[in-house]
């Protein structure tokens, strides 16, 4: 029974611990990315990110994702495209460290 309630600490403790993160990483990305940048998604995976969206500056995006203490490798996925409202619809993949 000691071993379950271990195992269960353990389980949490290391949800709770990814959580924070998690939080560090939304936080970064919204002190990073330009005010009239608009995110439609937001995916996490094992130590990468991938963000799709709007932003009348998506030029720019990859290079500010870049100068943070906290991402590294971000790349576009796909072709930029301009949108009939003059925003770029872009989608980038970075990686996540652990910079904070």
């Amino acid at each position: 029974e000691l071993n379950a309630l271990s195992e269960k600490y353990r389980a949490l403790s290391g949800h709770l611990a990814g959580g924070d993160f998690t939080l560090e990483m939304l936080r970064e990305l919204v002190r990073v990315l330009p005010p009239d940048t608009w995110l439609s998604s937001v995916s996490l995976g094992e130590g990468t990110a991938t963000i799709a969206g709007f932003s009348g500056r998506a030029s720019e995006i990859q290079r500010l994702i870049e100068e943070s203490l906290l991402f590294e490798d971000a790349e576009f996925t796909s072709s930029v495209t301009r949108e009939e409202t003059g925003r770029d619809r872009f989608t980038l993949r970075f990686t996540v460290g652990e910079g904070l």
